[in-house]
This record gives C-alpha cells, sequence and structure tokens, in this order.
C-alpha cells in the first residue's frame, strides 16, 4: 500500500513538473521585436487600406490591370518617394452588384450577343473596391519588400523581406478581431528561432523554435508555406 501510495505522489509529482515546465514556457518574456512587429505592421497598413478612388486620387498609376474579378494597379512613390507598390483588389460576393440591370436582357442574336457580353465584361470590372487585398511594397534601394493582406479592411497578414546576402525577414499574422497570431522569423528562405502562437485574446497559446536557418538561401519555391490564422506543422 505505501509504494502504491508512493507511486500515486510521484505521478503526480511528475505532472506537476511538466504542468510547471509548461507554464514557465508559456509565460516567458515575449522578446520587443514581437510586439515592435506588429506594432509597426498595424501602424503602417493604414495608409495603404484605401480604396481603388481614393488610390488612383493620390497616387501615380504606372500599370492597370482591370477583369471582372480582379483589378490590380502598380503605382510609384507609395507609401513613399521611392517605393513601388503593386495593390490588389478581389471581388467580392457581398458587393458585386447587379450588372445585369445595366445591360438589359441576353439577346438571341449572335452578333447581339457578343456585343452584350462585352458590355458586361466592362460593368463587371466596375465592382466596388473599397479595401485592397494584398498590397506589396518594394524598395529597391534598401532591397526591402514588405506585403499586407486584408480582409474586408482588416490587417491580417504582414511580411518584411530582405533581398540581400542573407534573406533575413519575419511575418506576423493577425486574428480577424486584430489581436496578434503568430510571429515567425526568417531567414535565407527558412523559418529559424522562436516563433510565437496566439490566441484571439492575446494570450501566448504556443512556441516552438524552428533551429539554426538554412547555411545556404533555399529557392524561393522550396519555402515553407504561410498558414493564415492556422496553427503551422510542428
Amino acid at each position: 500500500m505505501r509504494y502504491f501510495s508512493v507511486l500515486i505522489v510521484s505521478f503526480y509529482g511528475i505532472l506537476f513538473m511538466v504542468g510547471l515546465a509548461t507554464s514557465i514556457a508559456l509565460g516567458m518574456d515575449i522578446p520587443d521585436e514581437v510586439w515592435k512587429s506588429r506594432d509597426w505592421a498595424i501602424s503602417n497598413s493604414t495608409t495603404l487600406c484605401i480604396s481603388a478612388e481614393k488610390l488612383k486620387a493620390d497616387y501615380q498609376i504606372l500599370e492597370a490591370n482591370e477583369t471582372e474579378y480582379k483589378a490590380t494597379y502598380k503605382i510609384a512613390d507609395m507609401p513613399k518617394q521611392g517605393i513601388h507598390a503593386t495593390v490588389t483588389y478581389r471581388l467580392s460576393p457581398n458587393n458585386a452588384g447587379n450588372p445585369y440591370k445595366e445591360v438589359g436582357e441576353m439577346p438571341f442574336d449572335e452578333k447581339e450577343y457578343e456585343k452584350w457580353r462585352a458590355l458586361l465584361r466592362e460593368k463587371k470590372k466596375n465592382f466596388p473596391k473599397p479595401y485592397p487585398q494584398a498590397v506589396v511594397c518594394v524598395d529597391g534601394k534598401e532591397g526591402k519588400q514588405t506585403r499586407y493582406e486584408f480582409h474586408e479592411g482588416v490587417l491580417i497578414f504582414y511580411s518584411e523581406y530582405f533581398e540581400d546576402i542573407t534573406r533575413q525577414g519575419f511575418f506576423v499574422q493577425f486574428h480577424l478581431n486584430r489581436q496578434l497570431s503568430n510571429f515567425v522569423k526568417l531567414q535565407n528562405n527558412g523559418r529559424t528561432g522562436l516563433s510565437y502562437g496566439f490566441d484571439e485574446k492575446g494570450t501566448l497559446i504556443r512556441t516552438h523554435d524552428y533551429g539554426p536557418a538554412p547555411t545556404e538561401p533555399r529557392p524561393v519555391e522550396q519555402m515553407e508555406p504561410i498558414f493564415l490564422n492556422k496553427r503551422p506543422p510542428e
């Protein structure tokens, strides 16, 4: 009986130590770079999350490619002089509107039908564009690329990447309630060091050590996929 009691005490002692170790791990001091990266991403995104109308009014459009479902604009000096940006808007089913009201019923005559289809496509290109889906900025002087992704005006992803010999960078992801979701560092096109994951209340719920970065730059196509608001594989 005494032996059994010792086993029980030992078992609960092990559970306590494991729980304590886990609590310490998740209660660790989070580096300032995590919070600075989060604040930097949010602050910068407010300048770039604008409607297509404001984009055209405030910036020089170098190139435009508009289809029925997607509009992409290449912009000079966005968000500041010397930086080129690519801004993409995508059609949302929630704000698609009804272009058929403007072009009328579909005609049965083949020639008239082709004209009708062409007009319909043009009308569809004018779908509402209140928020961009993605903004990619390239600073050729610094060799720096930043990427922003939005969901109906809410920032859900931000990344920085330097095209220098080390190819360093990081990305941060956000929950839809604007709380930080993930922070991951990159080097040589691979994840490296400690990453941090947070729940929708802002509580640290996981860490993962990716270890040293690859010693040689990986081809871009071999980079690990980024899981938006999902837990990456351990």
